[in-house]
């Protein structure tokens, strides 16, 4: 019969607290992991987008790649307009002068409208852009409503304000505008005539006018 060793009681007593406290230790941390990492994915995870936000229109309208590209346009359309006038000018310089004041304020007028004109239609043309960006970032985000900022009376701008995501869409296209406006002057001067006509050019012009494109 093998001899048996003794044991102290304390030792006994001092390995089974031990044992106990790794086990403790050890449920807590399974505790500590359960319910942390709820938290650190919660942490990772993009911030929830609102049902309703709301987009900077003016800033879109104004500093976006569309909007400089349809300001180069409408300054390339005043260019062609401005030559234009001058070229009436010069066509009617002989003319007597309640004639010329005539015809060059018929002239300006007509140039003007054709301004007017071109800049609603290169605005359309941006503001196309634009609407169908939002469109697609909505539908995608599954986002209810994106209203313009100034109809917003009050709201949490740091999370409700989007401004900056579509500009960045609305920056990767771009805009197309009408063919540049013509104005032909003609003169019709003949016997008996003073000067020159002017043959309508808001004719002229209007004829040359297309619907920007895409």
């Amino acid at each position: 019969m093998g001899r048996l060793l003794p044991v102290h009681r304390d030792f006994l007593y001092s390995h089974s607290n031990e044992d106990g406290l790794c086990v403790s230790v050890l449920c807590a941390c399974l505790v500590f992991v359960f319910f942390c990492l709820p938290l650190v994915s919660s942490c990772n995870a993009a911030p929830k987008i609102p049902a309703v936000v709301s987009v900077d229109m003016q800033r879109l309208m104004t500093e976006s790649e569309p909007a400089k590209q349809a300001s180069e346009h409408l300054g390339e359309v005043r260019a062609v307009l401005q030559k234009g006038f001058e070229a009436l000018r010069e066509t009617y310089k002989n003319a007597p002068k309640e004639q010329q004041e005539a015809i060059f304020a018929n002239g300006l007028a007509v140039l003007n409208r054709q301004m007017e004109l071109e800049t609603r239609a290169a605005a359309k043309s941006v503001n196309d852009i634009i609407a169908e960006e939002v469109g697609k970032w909505r539908k995608s985000n599954g986002v209810m409503l994106v209203i313009s900022r100034s109809a917003v009376i009050d709201g949490d701008w740091d999370s409700a304000d989007y401004t900056k995501t579509i500009l960045a869409a609305v920056n990767k296209r771009k805009a197309a505008f009408a063919a540049l406006p013509a104005v032909n002057i003609e003169g019709a001067g003949g016997k008996g005539r003073r000067g020159n006509e002017i043959r309508r050019i808001s004719e002229e012009i209007m004829r040359t006018v297309r619907r920007p494109s895409g």
